[in-house]
């Protein structure tokens, strides 16, 4: 298995296709800018305008490591927590990771600093070893104040409540194939709970091999929703892609961290910050 949702962004001018970045808390001094571009189009899936009811469930996570800035996605699970993974936070200083509460950071789109939220700290599944196959890549952050008003605070998924619409709703700001370098764009596609999901807990997998796609690189901590009784809940976190050839890594099938497994320790650790 192969880490997809870690991006490395090169440090560049601002208002380019990547972002610059240095060691500091704030999202000025990241010159967190905007992007000369946009993609239309997670794998297969399209991109999430900002009045789309689907862009306030998900941020875009940037943290800093020896000068170089990567990408993720994460959920609010309350109004000061990011659930994500924990291989998009490991090792970085806490007043380093960013969350971006905006669909994409297109020149055009209308992103500003004002739509970032600084750490103040993290707490990482006492289970992830670092390695790329650990079965405990799941992590919280402790934001420095509540997240915007307009955003939706997700539902964790119960193994006891059942699932009552076959549809799984994927929401990440990865790149659209293996080759591109489109991510920090919010994108969305659905896939059948049936046919493109099966269950090894801690792990639940999802097959990318037809037209709905998935996630790839940069939607690490990107949620699965899926619909019970008409309320939408967290039933994973993103994690891996399993597949050998890279040319092909994103259009194999991904693993997400399976919430029922991890839901004690995210409840005990939220009462910890």
């Amino acid at each position: 298995m192969k880490l997809i949702g870690l991006i490395p962004l090169l440090i560049l001018s601002s208002c380019t296709p990547e972002i610059m970045g240095d060691r500091s808390p704030n999202a000025t001094a990241f010159n967190i800018d905007c992007r000369a571009h946009n993609s239309p189009k997670i794998v297969s899936g399209t991109s999430v305008d900002k009045n789309d009811h689907d862009a306030k469930k998900v941020v875009l996570l940037l943290a800093l490591r020896n000068s170089t800035v990567t990408s993720c996605t994460g959920v609010p699970i309350s109004d000061r927590i990011i659930l994500t993974a924990a291989h998009c936070v490991n090792a970085a200083q806490p007043t380093d990771i960013q969350a971006i509460f905006h669909p994409d950071m297109n020149c055009s789109s209308g992103y500003s600093p004002d739509d970032t939220i600084s750490s103040v700290s993290y707490m990482i599944h006492p289970k992830f070893d670092g390695t790329l196959q650990s079965e405990g890549d799941i992590a919280l952050i402790y934001l420095s104040e509540k997240i915007p008003s307009n955003y939706i605070i997700g539902q964790l998924y119960d193994e006891n409540e059942n699932i009552t619409s076959d549809e799984v709703l994927m929401l990440g700001y990865g790149i659209t194939s293996e080759q591109a370098k489109d991510s920090l764009v919010l994108r969305k596609t659905k896939k059948s709970f049936k046919n493109n999901a099966y269950l090894k807990s801690p792990l639940i997998v999802f097959s990318q091999d037809d037209a709905t796609g998935g996630f790839c690189r940069g939607d690490s901590g990107a949620p699965s929703f899926v619909n019970v009784s008409g309320t939408e809940k967290i039933i994973g976190i993103n994690s891996v892609n399993i597949g050998k050839d890279p040319n092909t890594e994103c259009h194999t099938a991904s693993a997400s961290m399976y919430i029922p497994a991890f839901k004690s320790w995210i409840h005990t650790s939220i009462n910890l910050f």
